[in-house]
């Protein structure tokens, strides 16, 4: 009976750990780290005449050199910033409108 329990404790920490590590991170100074080459996420609505902004921060290595941001949305209107973490300085910004078919954006950032 016990060891019964104890398995479920374990796959119910196991879940709650797989749903923690799958989140986006709202907050700058915990961001999500990026391990692979492509993000894919929802962005969940707002009610109507909520005009709060949605924030979410991702952290991923660079190298020196040209670096190459591919943007893929749907039925998304806002602004995505590109920044270096020491000092956070702007690389970029992408200003993005929603549309009825998927937009495709990208940028070439030179990394010194």
């Amino acid at each position: 009976m016990k060891f019964g329990s104890l398995i479920v404790k374990f796959l119910i920490c196991l879940l709650f750990t797989a749903a923690i590590s799958t989140a986006q991170s709202s907050n700058q100074n915990f961001p999500t780290p990026v391990t692979t080459n492509e993000i894919t996420g929802t962005i969940p609505s707002r009610d109507i005449g909520d005009s709060r902004l949605t924030t979410f921060y991702y952290g991923f290595d660079g190298e020196q050199g040209d670096m190459f941001v591919n943007l893929v949305t749907k039925n998304f209107t806002g602004d995505i910033d590109l920044f270096m973490v020491s000092g956070l300085r702007s690389l970029t910004k992408v200003v993005v409108y929603a549309d009825l078919a998927e937009n495709e954006t990208g940028r070439v950032i030179y990394l010194r």
